[in-house]
């Protein structure tokens, strides 16, 4: 994952491992851990890819996944309208690749058979407040409000709210780019690009949501 740049601010190179980062949670931490593992077998000879794939949603063509995860969490937790603010610039985006074109681009890097680090990741970042935005129209909640995190008071939540946004917070302020020069390069060899992510593209994941009854369209 591209999360082992964890609390680094900044643009993670595709050769970057180690840079005196600090992580989010052990999730990233795990990732980072095998990294190094990896980068040990290497040097033994062994010929090991490591693909660093971002934000991962739903496929392109129907809008199918099988773990709804991160963006998909915080958009279920919006629409349950327990939380009144949330500690977010309005300017914050996040990278997100749809699941199959991930896949595609995984395996045609692999059949070219040259050992590398490569960033599996959209070369267009997607605005979380239009993402959010499209999501509250869609299933017809109340989107909380975006405050920056500079302004906002924790002290003010109630335990029970500050246990729900704990594990988005550090997603909410997320400063960490990527560069893709190598991957993008090589995967346009393979004439393969990645599509701009639209509004037609959020309603196939959000009708997916209702479909598999993991979110409820409000009446």
């Amino acid at each position: 994952t591209v999360f082992i740049m964890g609390k680094k601010e900044g643009v993670l190179r595709e050769d970057d491992l180690e840079l005196g980062q600090k992580f989010n949670n052990y999730y990233e931490i795990s990732k980072y851990e095998v990294e190094i593992i990896v980068n040990q077998f290497r040097k033994k000879g062994l010929r090991i890819n490591i693909f660093r794939p971002s934000v991962i949603m739903g496929s392109f063509e129907t809008g199918e996944i099988i773990n709804f995860k991160l963006l998909y969490e915080a958009i279920r937790l919006c629409s349950k309208e327990l939380v009144p603010v949330l500690p977010a610039p309005q300017n914050m985006s996040h990278n997100i690749i749809p699941v199959d074109l991930a896949a595609k681009a995984i395996f045609l890097l692999s059949e070219r058979g040259e050992v590398g680090n490569y960033h599996i990741v959209n070369p267009e970042d997607t605005s979380c407040l239009y993402f959010f935005e499209e999501a509250a129209k869609f299933f017809n909640y109340r989107n909380p409000q975006w405050l920056k995190p500079e302004n906002f008071d924790f002290k003010k939540l109630s335990p029970a709210v500050r246990y729900l946004i704990d594990p988005f917070v550090p997603y909410f302020d997320y400063k960490g780019k990527y560069s893709c020069e190598k991957t993008s390069k090589l995967l346009q060899e393979c004439n393969f690009y990645f599509p701009q992510l639209r509004q037609d593209y959020f309603v196939k994941i959000f009708q997916y949501c209702v479909d598999m009854n993991y979110i409820r369209k409000h009446k």
